[in-house]
């Protein structure tokens, strides 16, 4: 349970807190892109092809994913279709996040993690500047080369920030990160829909 007294420091995830996702537009995509219609999860919340988590860590470039997902799916698909389907699920910021997060950076220390990879982040990047703005430091797993839920890209970012586990809260939506966190002793603020950050606000601006 969290408790407002003790927290000085928000580390916010992005997608499904701060930015809106669908995974279900990307994964409706690739399988339009299919050429068999064999039943393929490719990519959710809670799991998805190798190939993503590989891309999520910088471990390979674009070409080598996009190559990658065309290979393990066997798609005959150029390289733009396989881009704007995995741009997909990409639907916009959260109407409202960026006066709640101005208002939440008064009070409190910010800080933003996000698995995320190098086509995703250039295709929001734009429209971000808002968010980012609003935060001491933003880490992104393909520049770190780890990624949620492994313990060690929180243990890095709460010991880059200075900050301690007991005053941090961490503001996530995915299941599996959630419990990683929870495992090295992160308190965690769990979004299960979008408006979940509204209780969120009120309870640490003591509303």
């Amino acid at each position: 349970m969290m408790n407002p007294d003790k927290i000085k420091n928000i580390l916010f995830d992005l997608g499904g807190v701060i930015y809106d996702i669908d995974p279900a537009r990307t994964q409706k995509a690739i399988e339009a892109l299919l050429t068999n219609k064999e039943e393929v999860l490719f990519y959710s919340k809670s799991r998805q092809i190798e190939a993503i988590s590989l891309y999520e860590i910088g471990a390979i470039e674009t070409p080598e994913f996009i190559a990658a997902v065309r290979k393990e799916l066997n798609l005959s698909a150029s390289d733009e279709q396989i881009t704007d389907a995995w741009n997909a699920l990409l639907t916009g910021l959260v109407d409202g996040r960026v006066k709640q997060l101005e208002s939440l950076a008064k009070h409190y220390n910010m800080a933003l993690l996000s698995n995320t990879n190098a086509l995703h982040f250039d295709a929001i990047w734009a429209d971000c500047q808002p968010v980012y703005a609003q935060m001491q430091r933003c880490f992104f797993s393909f520049q770190m080369g780890k990624r949620k839920p492994n313990a060690d890209i929180f243990e890095t970012v709460i010991a880059e920030m200075g900050w301690k586990k007991e005053e941090t809260i961490f503001v996530e939506d995915s299941p599996p990160n959630i419990a990683g966190a929870q495992a090295i002793g992160l308190p965690v603020f769990p979004i299960h829909q979008l408006s979940d950050f509204e209780r969120l606000v009120e309870r640490l601006m003591g509303g």
